[in-house]
């Protein structure tokens, strides 16, 4: 099976590592992997035995989050 080659590198997709992302949403490991289990956070992607997340998965978690807060203080 051959991939398409990504013609545009700036194109792919921003993937967070763990510290990033723990210090993006300010949780520890296992906060993190507490709400991935309840389907609450996005899960990782595997890239061999490392684990990656989607920054826009993240970030569209952040925003449903802050509009949680909103509808909640209203």
């Amino acid at each position: 099976m051959q991939t398409a080659p990504i013609e545009n590198p700036s194109s792919a997709p921003a993937l967070l590592a763990f510290s990033p992302l723990s210090h993006y949403v300010g949780f520890g490991r296992s906060r993190i992997y507490q709400l991935i289990g309840d389907g609450e956070f996005p899960a990782p992607i595997k890239i061999g035995k490392s684990s990656r997340w989607l920054k826009s998965e993240v970030d569209d978690w952040v925003s449903k989050m802050a509009a949680q807060r909103v509808e909640t203080a209203a």
